[in-house]
């Protein structure tokens, strides 16, 4: 989703690393993001997404990290606790990301 990505991207940047679109890149990140309504509480829409990152080196296809995050949100439009939740899975599998990812390059 649009939202886990924008999450994703602020992560990174946050951390320091250059985030490009296209082949001159040295790490690619990929992934997956799925959101499930969980119901009303209250007056609220409550949503949980779950955001699958890999990390690899873009010449060798080495994978340097993968793993997943949730999150859930809710807010009073179902969509815009979807978009919440999901934009915080990505942005928390980011700052794990960010700091394999670099810990695994400084070795």
């Amino acid at each position: 989703s649009g939202d886990a990505a924008g999450g994703v991207r602020r992560a990174l940047i946050g951390r320091g690393f250059t985030v490009t679109e296209g082949e001159n890149a040295d790490i690619t990140v990929s992934g997956e993001a799925a959101t499930a309504p969980q119901g009303r509480i209250g007056g609220f829409e409550s949503c949980r997404a779950r955001v699958t990152l890999e990390a690899r080196r873009a010449k060798t296809g080495e994978v340097l990290w993968q793993s997943s995050r949730e999150s859930s949100a809710v807010d009073p439009g179902l969509s815009a606790a979807c978009s919440k939740s999901a934009e915080t899975a990505g942005l928390l599998g980011a700052e794990v990301l960010a700091r394999e990812v670099a810990a695994r390059l400084a070795d």
